[in-house]
């Protein structure tokens, strides 16, 4: 498996407005470098090769510091 580069991400609110957008690195990951507060946010990847499914984020406060990994299957 390996990541996948240079792909837009959009993190949005639960009404869709977009809070944070960055691309992922050389190692498909993407960072945000901030706390976001206690919610449902869904992140959702922009890319016209691969079909990712939009991923729900929920956040209840009690995450800490330490870096989510998310994995997809894409087709």
């Amino acid at each position: 498996n390996r990541g996948l580069a240079n792909i837009p991400v959009y993190l949005k609110d639960k009404d869709g407005k977009v809070i944070f957008a960055n691309k992922t690195g050389p190692n498909g990951y993407f960072l945000a470098n901030q706390m976001f507060k206690p919610g449902v946010y869904y992140i959702e990847f922009e890319d016209g090769t691969y079909e990712i499914p939009r991923v729900q984020l929920i956040l209840e406060g009690k995450e800490g510091k330490s870096p989510l990994k998310i994995t997809a299957q894409v087709k």
